[in-house]
C-alpha cells in the first residue's frame, strides 16, 4: 500500500509542466494619468471575486502611506468621533426634541456620548503610545466604539409609537469614524527589533 502511495505521488509531480513559455519581460505600459493599463494581447485585470480593477500601479503606495501613518490618522479620527458626539443624532418633530450624544433631552436614551468619547479618548492615547500591549488594547477599544456605535444607531433611529425620528448625519458618522478606526487599530506602527 505505502508503495502504491508512493508511486502515486510521484506521478502527480510529474504531471506540472515548469514555465517555459513565460516571457521575462515585462508588458508596454499605454496610457498615462493616475491608472496605468498594461496590456500583452488586451488590458490586463485584477480581479476580487465579482470585482474587476484595472490595475494601478499606486495601489501598494497607497496601501504603505496608510499603514505609515495609521496611528496619527487613527488619532485625528478619535478626535473627529469625540466631535461628531456633540452633534444631533436624531430629531424628534412631533416632541420638538434634538438628540445628541450628549444631551437627550426628555427621552429615555441616555448620553450616549459619554461612552464613545471615554473609549475615544483612551483610543487616541494608545494609538500614541509605542508599545505592544497599547497596540493590543486598543483593538478592543475600537471593537467596543463600533459596536456601541451601531448599537446607538438601531436603538436611536427605532421608530416607536407610529413615530420614525429623522436621522441626521452625526449618526451615520459615528458608525463610520470608529469603523476607520478599528481599521486603523489593525495596522499599527511598531518598530521589530
Amino acid at each position: 500500500m505505502a508503495e502504491w502511495l508512493g508511486k502515486a505521488l510521484q506521478k502527480l509531480l510529474q504531471r506540472f509542466e515548469p514555465a517555459r513559455d513565460l516571457d521575462t519581460k515585462p508588458p508596454p505600459i499605454i496610457g498615462g494619468g493616475f491608472f496605468h493599463f498594461k496590456q500583452r494581447h488586451k488590458l490586463a485585470f485584477e480581479s476580487w471575486g465579482d470585482i474587476v480593477l484595472p490595475i494601478c500601479p499606486f495601489k501598494g503606495f497607497i496601501y504603505f502611506y496608510i499603514m505609515k501613518h495609521s496611528q496619527t490618522i487613527g488619532i485625528l479620527l478619535c478626535l473627529a468621533l469625540i466631535y461628531t458626539t456633540t452633534q444631533p443624532f436624531i430629531i424628534i418633530e412631533s416632541r420638538n426634541w434634538v438628540i445628541t450624544g450628549w444631551n437627550p433631552v426628555g427621552s429615555s436614551f441616555g448620553q450616549s456620548g459619554k461612552f464613545l468619547c471615554f473609549f475615544a479618548a483612551l483610543g487616541a492615547l494608545f494609538f500614541a503610545l509605542p508599545f505592544i500591549w497599547a497596540k493590543r488594547f486598543n483593538m478592543v477599544f475600537g471593537a467596543f466604539l463600533f459596536a456601541w456605535s451601531f448599537r446607538n444607531y438601531l436603538i436611536l433611529s427605532t421608530c416607536q409609537m407610529g413615530e420614525c425620528p429623522q436621522k441626521q448625519w452625526a449618526l451615520y458618522g459615528c458608525i463610520i469614524l470608529s469603523g476607520l478606526i478599528l481599521l486603523m487599530t489593525f495596522l499599527p506602527k511598531i518598530k521589530v527589533s
